[in-house]
């Protein structure tokens, strides 16, 4: 390697530690770490069709699955439309789900195996109380449970 390359290189580096420095820590990657409350912003990938952050949870529409976490001192809104398995980060804690989609969908929750913890078909409106820890997926379908 020439000298020009390890300079390149050392530079890079001190530019990644200074980045690392002014944001903060490096998150864990998925499966590393136990997951614990941060101040990491809950997401998910793919991500949701939208997300609001509110004092209060927001209607469902018809078409939509609707996870409401609770967060601060407030509810983040996440919205689904689209069939997919969506992987969830940093969501500790309880919510509210809305299971608004139309025909034969249907939305599961899934541990770090793939097992299913809740399951509901389109339209059912559980409006129910769920905790969000031991959940690492959420997958909508369009079949029934």
């Amino acid at each position: 390697m020439t000298l020009q390359w390890r300079k390149r290189i050392s530079a890079l580096g001190a530019a990644l530690a200074m980045t690392v420095l002014m944001v903060g820590a490096v998150p864990a990657q998925a499966g590393t770490a136990p997951r614990t409350q941060s101040a990491w912003w809950p997401f998910t990938v793919p991500a949701p069709t939208s997300v609001t952050y509110s004092q209060r949870t927001e209607s469902c529409e018809a078409g939509e699955f609707c996870a409401y976490l609770r967060h601060a001192d407030g509810y983040l809104n996440f919205k689904f439309v689209f069939y997919d398995t969506y992987r969830l980060y940093d969501w500790i804690g309880t919510g509210t789900i809305m299971e608004a989609q139309t025909g034969v969908a249907s939305t599961r929750l899934l541990d770090a195996s793939g097992r299913v913890l809740h399951c509901w078909n389109a339209g059912t409106f559980p409006g129910t109380e769920i905790d969000f820890t031991p959940v690492e997926y959420i997958k909508l379908t369009p079949t029934y449970c």
